[in-house]
Order: structure tokens, then sequence, then C-alpha cells
């Protein structure tokens, strides 16, 4: 399994970020993330539903322990 941190940017300063693990390398997860438009993430115990359409930008870090 492979941990990744996914963050989105929207304007004004506001970011969202969370922490996945799967089987899924940096590249299946952008790719992913492009195909469809909404983004569904779990932090804590909040869920949401993120626009990709609407953030200015996302990342994917790959995290190695």
């Amino acid at each position: 399994m492979t941990k990744h941190i996914i963050g989105f940017y929207f304007a004004g300063g506001k970011e969202l970020t969370h922490e996945v693990e799967g089987n899924e390398d940096t590249t299946q997860l952008i790719s992913n993330i492009q195909k469809h438009r909404f983004y569904n993430m779990v932090k804590n115990d909040a869920h949401y539903v993120v626009d990709t359409e609407k953030a200015a930008y996302f990342s994917v870090t790959e995290v190695n322990e």
C-alpha cells in the first residue's frame, strides 16, 4: 500500500488536504481526479465533496515512510 497526501487549493488561499492509502500510484490518482468533477474525501470526522473544477489547482504527494 502507498500513502499519498491530496490537496486542493482555492482562490483566497483556502486549501483542503487529506491522506489516502491504496494501491494506486501518483499518476493513477492524478488521472482519476482529472476524470471526475467531484472528489469525495474524509478528514477527521468530516466528509467533503470537492468540486474539482472550482479548485485553482490540486496536488498529489507520495508519502515515503
